[in-house]
């Protein structure tokens, strides 16, 4: 018998690491020295806490709330911990997102390097790359807690395996099947990724061989992991939707508030020229190489899921956070650009370098946006920066880093047998000990064992269900009022009208049903109850006014 020997492993050559690797380590380093996290990352960490723990994927223990919007984020999370638990939490997703950023960077290039291969030619100039990696906003959300990196990296990966069915024959659509699920990820990666999970599947069946059998076994396996949740979600949380939905009431059109959140995303990164410069170049190259159909609809499909991304985020009113939930479609339609070939004259290349050069140096020196910033009546900015400004933290990740955030809440523990808003003091009788607070995230992971009432709403399974006042801060429009507070974990000694109103009508009709809902043990029958009553609990909607609300249920 002879000796085996392995294969010599392939070095990169020089053209695959000047093009692809040494953008993603620029990355890396970018991202590394911006690394933060948010509030709103903290939310995330406590859910994985309570993962963890054997509690369920809920808030507050014992009260069933989907106050994370990534699902798959959590499952991320949850995960890194097991191998990392000697680490920090924030620690782990600092580095998981930075990594997972990456990830999708690295796919992007990889992804156009192998569409203009199976045209025939050698995309070498990683130009679209170099236009998202020099846009502050995209060190920034590399880390940070929310699900961003993430969202690069599903969505580099759904690219990547759809060009790869261009060379040659076009394979089955049902292989390889883990394709179909990666694909059918999208609204487990955030809710209004659906609309990237349906363009990439389109692109993904024209690239491939279309067969009966093929269409039903990928479009079960595309399926079964966002079918089989959502109605987990509806049987265990009793909702159609994140309750982060219903507190930001994302079903509301605000354009007017959204046109004003593009236009301040458009002017300050002054993104539209690199855009139009990256979509001649490549329509250039495209007319010269003669691309198949099929070829035409798997570039076009991420730049069409790219501007109706942009679009539902105008229609929903944006974000409180400058340029955050308009990077998924800068990504995109960026990616049959993310590497494009070199021009054949040397002026031409050179005249291409140099703007590529003269882009990144203008777009990664521009100062940190405003940490707060009023555009008629709304008000956005930049999270990152006010975080540093109130710390004093260049990067603030642990809660030690944070410490100054809110005041005294640091050295505030939980009291027993009451209720204690942080921020104002106030404190009421309860029957356990309550935080009640603005900075949910936070004051949740420093306080792991103690219920903590988001009067934002955005972890609040009744608050979320409020009747929406006029547009303003962007998912901060709706407050869990200490009245409605008081009502429902308070024990009831001596109150006021509004908190007695507040109490009879949670105990009454339709309210009182939603209340049972979310704390009620789980059981067989509960999740039955709570899937088919998902539809009309999602539209519920209570009055701020608790002698209305009070009114319209009893």
């Amino acid at each position: 018998m002879g000796m085996w020997w392995p294969r010599r492993a392939r070095i990169p050559s020089v053209g695959v690491l000047l093009g692809v690797w040494l953008p993603v380590m620029c990355f890396v380093v970018l991202a590394w020295n911006r690394r933060w996290m948010s509030d709103d990352g903290y939310i995330n960490l406590r859910i994985v806490h309570n993962v963890l723990h054997g509690h369920g994927p809920v808030f507050n223990v014992g009260e069933r709330a989907e106050a994370a919007t990534s699902p798959a984020w959590i499952a991320v999370l949850s995960l890194a911990r097991i191998p990392l638990w000697f680490m920090d939490p924030a620690w782990v997703a600092v580095l998981v997102g930075i990594a997972l950023a990456s990830l999708g960077i690295a796919l992007a290039i990889l992804g156009a390097r192998r569409w203009w291969s199976s045209l025939g030619r050698q995309a070498s100039i990683p130009l679209g790359v170099l236009v998202l990696i020099a846009l502050p906003a995209m060190w920034d959300f590399a880390s940070s807690g929310f699900e961003t990196g993430l969202c690069f990296a599903w969505l580099g990966g759904c690219w990547w395996v759809t060009v790869r069915r261009l060379d040659g024959e076009p394979p089955a659509l049902h292989r390889p099947l883990w394709a179909s699920v990666l694909i059918g990820l999208g609204p487990l990666v955030r809710p209004d990724f659906a609309i990237f999970t349906l363009v990439f599947a389109i692109s993904y069946t024209v690239a491939s061989q279309r067969t009966r059998r093929g269409a039903v076994l990928g479009l079960a396996a595309g399926l079964a992991l966002p079918v089989g949740y959502q109605i987990f979600r509806m049987g265990y949380f009793g909702m159609l939707v994140p309750n982060t939905a219903l507190a930001k009431e994302a079903g509301r059109a605000l354009w007017g508030r959204g046109r004003l959140y593009v236009d301040a995303y458009l002017d300050i990164t002054l993104l539209l020229v690199p855009l139009v410069v990256i979509a001649a170049v490549v329509l250039i190259f495209a007319w010269r190489s003669r691309p198949s159909l099929r070829h035409t609809i798997v570039a076009l499909a991420p730049v069409l899921g790219g501007l109706l991304h942009a679009l539902y985020v105008m229609r929903v009113g944006g974000d409180f956070i400058f340029a955050r939930l308009l990077l998924p479609a800068t990504f995109t339609v960026l990616l049959p650009g993310a590497a494009v070939p070199m021009p054949p004259r040397r002026f031409l290349q050179g005249a291409l370098l140099a703007a590529a050069g003269a882009w990144v140096i203008f777009s990664s020196a521009q100062p940190p946006y405003e940490p707060r910033t009023q555009v008629e009546a709304f008000y956005f900015g930049d999270l990152r920066a006010a975080f540093v400004e109130r710390t004093g933290n260049p990067d603030p990740v642990t809660l030690d880093d944070f410490a100054v955030v809110g005041g005294s809440f640091w050295s505030r523990e939980a009291v027993p047998g009451q209720m204690v808003a942080v921020l104002s003091g106030r404190a009421v009788p309860a029957d356990r000990p309550i935080i009640v607070s603005g900075v949910v995230g936070m004051v949740s992971v420093r306080l792991w064992g103690t219920h903590v009432a988001d009067d934002f709403a955005l972890a609040e399974p009744i608050g979320s269900h409020m009747a929406a006042g006029p547009p303003g801060r962007a998912g901060h429009e709706k407050r869990m009022e200490w009245f409605w507070l008081e009502a429902r974990f308070g024990t009831g000694e001596d109150p006021a009208a509004d908190v007695a109103a507040a109490r009879r009508a949670l105990a009454c009709g339709k309210l009182a049903e939603l209340v049972e809902a979310v704390d009620d043990p789980m059981t067989p029958g509960r999740f039955v109850n709570n899937l088919f009553g998902a539809v009309d609990r999602t539209s519920l909607r209570i009055p701020v006014n608790p002698f209305e609300a009070e009114r319209r249920f009893c």
